[in-house]
């Protein structure tokens, strides 16, 4: 276990310099290669865990094993795909290639603080429901995970403070004094340590077995009692003992989990924490906000209440999506739920607006993306597509074509429109999008793809689709409406014109630095990857989250 929870605090460690820029001391250990460590532990009964303590070479192998191993998985799939021919099959196996990778290597959805206001908004509401099976609400879960995430961070924080205490030593002598002094009920005296040591002992070997003895603190950091979270919270013991028990596997849980489900079906994904009799072992307990939807999911499942979960996201997107638009275009007119018919069929937008000459035409999709309804068939990927991507583009194209009929004359077009209080004559530009509750930037950004093998009509222009949290970040950086307004224009011909790999907030980052004036990239490639270009972003949101009064990036815009 002190394995595990050293993987996590070396391999997670972040500094931040004065100017909030990260400082990653080993760059290439990622969150998921933790994930599949800590499922691997659990996959041995605890009678094969090692009693050893623990040593800096193990810790060393193993930082170089587990992303070998994470890197393995992926390139035996890229040898297994070059025998396939058919376009169709390719194109298939490309997306499920894109959602691996999503699954498996994608973490942050949002960042920290959104995240856990969107979680709190949208599942408070069953916490009722909760409440009477499980004995906790979904508010309860919120609650104990923030609460384990900043004392974790307050303790992470302490143990590296310690440890830069007595790195300030310049002898060997200075450094066992600092460690006695800093370091908590230890036992013996520094004369006893350094006349146990060999008189040609250097200041790097003493720093060496210094770190490797703190390192057999690091489980403390990880370590919870259900007393220290009630206390934290101020809730009662009982519901935090459901908590963590809904929370917690057991050692040896995973025993006959396939090893290499676990790069896309990792059960640790919604079960965070170790049970050690009545110590909860919790190595990273932000992960939990990494995968909260899952998380909640189970949970709820368990709960019989999936219809009203259905329900909720339904409503709760569309409520963000109408507050969305109102804070980024103040004095629009905003219709929700718009319906009108035409040939006798009824037909429905969920969120109009109109702003000066322009209708923005935003379809919400509450559905859930599960990685596993789209590993299977072609058809059945197809269907996902279909439901998720292009039914929605389609929804807000027939009213666009409806106000491009309009402006064009047809009598019956421009009747439809009054009625639902369109002015088509205002109606110069209209932008359509659809947002969502899930990310499926993975789906929108295969574009080029689909249109390929036919599964999107080569004349149809997809709407690009937006995280509802990625979208409030766009609305909070541009926070001047038209710089918004061109951006979610600029976003259909960008994802038009390239097969993209990306996030939003990447695109975002595109943004602020070229317009979109990318012409020249169109001309010379296909394919373009804007990853990293979030930076600024990144590191605004960061300096927010650490309590720092910072100026939002701007706009790389020339006199013209």
């Amino acid at each position: 276990m002190s394995v595990l929870t050293a993987f996590f605090n070396y391999g997670m460690q972040v500094s931040l310099g004065p100017t909030a820029e990260q400082h990653k001391p080993l760059p290439d250990i990622l969150q998921h290669h933790g994930e599949l460590l800590h499922a691997l532990v659990l996959t041995l009964p605890i009678g094969e865990w090692g009693k050893r303590p623990l040593t800096s070479d193990v810790m060393q192998r193993l930082f170089d094993a587990v992303p070998q191993l994470s890197n393995t998985f992926f390139m035996q799939r890229v040898l297994d795909g070059e025998s396939i021919q058919d376009n169709e099959a390719q194109v298939v196996l490309s997306l499920q290639e894109r959602i691996r990778f999503h699954t498996h290597g994608v973490r942050n959805w949002g960042y920290f603080d959104n995240v856990v206001a969107l979680s709190r908004d949208l599942y408070a509401a069953l916490d009722q429901g909760l409440s009477a099976h499980h004995g906790f609400g979904a508010s309860d879960v919120i609650d104990v995970l923030l609460a384990l995430t900043s004392e974790f961070e307050r303790r992470n924080g302490e143990h590296w403070e310690i440890l830069r205490k007595v790195l300030r030593g310049r002898t060997v002598r200075k450094l066992v004094e600092l460690y006695y002094r800093h370091v908590p009920n230890l036992t013996g005296s520094v004369d006893e340590m350094l006349a146990a040591l060999p008189k040609s002992f250097t200041r790097e070997q003493m720093i060496g077995l210094l770190m490797s003895h703190l390192d057999l603190r690091v489980l403390d950091v990880a370590t919870f009692t259900v007393a220290e979270i009630a206390a934290l919270t101020k809730k009662p013991v009982s519901a935090i003992q459901a908590v963590l028990n809904a929370l917690a596997f057991e050692p040896g849980s995973l025993e006959d989990q396939k090893p290499q489900h676990l790069f896309l079906d990792n059960p640790v994904w919604d079960h965070p924490a170790i049970r050690m009799g009545r110590r909860f072992i919790i190595p990273l307990p932000h992960m939990a906000f990494s995968h909260i939807h899952r998380l909640m999911d189970r949970l709820i499942a368990e709960a019989g209440l999936q219809k009203q979960l259905k329900d909720r996201r339904a409503i709760y997107l569309e409520q963000q999506l109408e507050a969305v638009f109102r804070s980024a275009l103040p004095g629009a007119e905003i219709k929700p739920g718009i319906r009108w018919k035409k040939n006798g069929q009824q037909f429905e937008n969920d969120l109009v607006v109109l702003f000066d000459h322009v209708v923005i035409i935003a379809e919400a999709k509450s559905h859930r993306l599960t990685p596993s309804g789209l590993r299977g068939g072609k058809e059945r990927v197809k269907r996902h597509l279909d439901e998720m991507v292009l039914d929605p583009s389609i929804q807000s194209l027939r009213l666009e074509a409806l106000i491009t009929a309009a402006r064009g004359g047809d009598a019956e077009a421009t009747e439809i429109l009054t009625d639902i209080g369109i002015d088509p004559t205002l109606a110069d530009r209209v932008v359509r999008l659809s947002v969502t509750l899930d990310d499926f930037s993975v789906l929108s950004a295969s574009e080029p793809d689909f249109k390929k093998v036919g599964w999107v009509p080569q004349d149809h222009a997809l709407a690009p689709s937006f995280l509802i949290s990625d979208l409030k970040c766009v609305v909070s950086i541009l926070d001047n409406p038209i710089s918004f307004l061109h951006y979610i224009y600029e976003r259909v011909d960008l994802q038009k014109s390239f097969d993209l790999l990306g996030d939003e907030i990447d695109y975002l980052g595109l943004y602020l630095a070229t317009g979109f004036n990318i012409a020249a990239l169109r001309k010379d490639f296909s394919k373009f990857s804007p990853v990293g270009m979030s930076a600024p972003i990144d590191r605004y949101y960061r300096e927010r989250e650490t309590g720092l009064n910072v100026p939002k990036p701007k706009m790389d815009l020339c006199p013209l």
